[in-house]
C-alpha cells in the first residue's frame, strides 16, 4: 500500500501552521495563511500537492469541509439569526445577484478573438 498521502498531509499540516502563523502575525485571519498556503503548495506554484497525485487528498478535503460547516452550524445562535434575519437575507441576496449581473456583461465582452491561443470556446461562453 502507498502511504505518500501521509507525507503530503504532513507538508499540508507544517505549511498552513506556519502562514497561519505568519499572517496571525501580520494581523490577518489565520485562513488567510491557510489559502496562501494552498496556493503556494498546489498547482498554482509549486506543485507539490495536487489531488491528481493522492486521490485520497478529495475525499479528506470534504470531510474537512462537512466539519467546518458543522462547527459552524453548532455555534449559530437562532434568536440572533431571528434579530438580523431581514437585513442578513438582503445582504446576501445583493451578495449573490451584484456579482452576477455584473458578470454578464463582462463575459459578454470576452470574445475568443481578444484571448490568444485560446482553444476552448465553450469555457468563454459561460452564459451564452
Amino acid at each position: 500500500m502507498d502511504y505518500t498521502y501521509l507525507l503530503y498531509i504532513a507538508i499540508i499540516l507544517i505549511f498552513t501552521k506556519a502562514f497561519g502563523l505568519l499572517s496571525k502575525v501580520i494581523k490577518l485571519p489565520q485562513v488567510v495563511g491557510a489559502l496562501v498556503a494552498g496556493i503556494i503548495l498546489g498547482p498554482v506554484c509549486l506543485n507539490l500537492v495536487s489531488l491528481d497525485n493522492a486521490p485520497i487528498l478529495s475525499n479528506l478535503s470534504e470531510i474537512g469541509v462537512i466539519v467546518l460547516m458543522f462547527a459552524a452550524g453548532l455555534e449559530t445562535d437562532i434568536r440572533e439569526m431571528k434579530k438580523c434575519g431581514l437585513a442578513s437575507s438582503i445582504i446576501a441576496l445583493i451578495g449573490v445577484i451584484v456579482p452576477l449581473w455584473s458578470a454578464v456583461p463582462l463575459q459578454r465582452s470576452c470574445s475568443v478573438r481578444q484571448i490568444p491561443h485560446f482553444r476552448h470556446r465553450r469555457s468563454c461562453r459561460m452564459f451564452s
